[in-house]
C-alpha cells in the first residue's frame, strides 16, 4: 500500500494559519492555495526520481505537457548523502509542486513584474511549497517559473545563460548535484512582492535574489519532468490512494481541512 503524504493538507492549513496570525494581505498567495485545493494530485517517490533524467534531451523536452491543466506533486526529500548544502538554502525534506497552464499573455496580465516570457506561448507556471525543517513550517516560494511548452533545449555548460542563471548552476554544482548539460529555459514571476522587497532591503541584489529563485524552484521543475516523461511510459504504475472513508467523516466532524485523493506513480524495474 502506498503510503499517504497529505502534504497539501498541512500546507494550506499552516499557511492559512500564518495569513491571518500576522494579518498578511498576500492575494497570491491566497490564490496559490486555491489551487492547491483543486489539482489532480500526484505521489511520487523520493526526490520525485521515477528515472535517471542527467541524460535530458530534446525527447523529454518535447513531453512536458500537464496531465491536468491543474497538477499538484508531492515527494519526499530526504537528503542526498553526497549533498553539500548551499549556506543560503533551508533543509526542505517535503516538497509540492504546483503546476498551472497558463499561456504568456495570462502571465504577464496576472503577475505583474514577470519576466518576459516566450511571447505568444502556452505553458506553465511552476510553484515550489515546501516545508522549512529548521521553523517547521510551510512557505510558498517568492517566485514562480513560466516554462512554455515546445521549445528548444539548450547546452546549458555552453548556450547563453543570464548572471542569475550562470550562479544557480554553479551553487548546484558546488553542492554535488548531477544536473544535465541541456536544459530549457524559463522566466521568473514574483508571487509575493513583500518577501522580494525584504531579500533587497537585507542587501541582496536583483541576480543574488534571482539565482536562489531559480535554484529553489529547480527541484519542482524536475519534478515536473519526471511526471511527464513517466506518463509516456507503457510500464507506468497508476495507483488510486483514496481518502479513507472513517478519516474523512472524523476530520469533518471536527471541522478540519478535508485530505486529498492522490495517485501514486510507479515505473516498476527501471532507475
Amino acid at each position: 500500500m502506498t503510503d499517504r503524504l497529505n502534504y497539501a493538507t498541512h500546507a494550506i492549513e499552516d499557511i492559512q494559519k500564518q495569513l491571518d496570525h500576522f494579518k498578511i494581505d498576500e492575494p497570491l498567495v491566497a490564490w496559490t492555495l486555491d489551487h492547491l485545493v483543486s489539482a489532480a494530485k500526484f505521489i511520487l517517490p523520493d526526490r520525485g526520481e521515477l528515472l535517471d533524467l542527467t541524460n535530458f534531451n530534446q525527447q523529454h523536452a518535447d513531453l512536458i505537457k500537464l496531465p491536468y491543466p491543474v497538477t499538484l506533486i508531492e515527494a519526499p526529500f530526504p537528503p542526498r548523502p553526497e549533498q553539500r548544502l548551499a549556506a543560503t538554502k533551508d533543509v526542505s525534506s517535503r516538497r509540492i509542486g504546483l503546476y498551472v497552464e497558463m499561456s504568456s499573455d495570462e502571465v504577464l496580465r496576472d503577475f505583474e513584474g514577470a519576466e518576459l516570457p516566450a511571447p505568444d506561448s502556452n505553458g506553465v507556471l511552476v510553484i515550489a511549497i515546501y516545508y522549512v525543517d529548521e521553523f517547521k513550517m510551510w512557505e510558498v516560494s517568492a517566485c514562480g517559473s513560466y516554462v512554455p511548452y515546445n521549445q528548444q533545449v539548450y547546452n546549458s555548460h555552453t548556450g547563453y545563460n543570464t548572471p542569475a542563471s550562470r550562479e544557480m548552476l554553479a551553487e548546484a554544482n558546488a553542492e554535488g548535484r548531477k544536473l544535465s548539460k541541456l536544459a530549457i529555459r524559463s522566466s521568473l514571476v514574483p508571487l509575493r512582492p513583500v518577501v522580494l522587497h525584504g531579500m533587497r532591503e537585507e542587501g541582496m541584489s536583483n541576480n543574488e535574489i534571482a539565482s536562489v529563485m531559480l535554484g529553489n524552484l529547480l527541484d519542482e521543475q524536475i519534478m515536473m519532468t519526471q511526471l511527464c516523461t513517466a506518463l509516456s511510459r507503457s510500464n507506468v504504475k497508476l495507483t488510486d490512494v483514496p481518502v479513507p472513508e472513517k478519516l474523512a467523516r472524523k476530520r469533518e466532524k471536527m471541522r478540519k481541512i478535508p485530505l486529498y485523493d492522490y495517485t501514486a506513480v510507479s515505473l516498476p524495474g527501471v532507475r
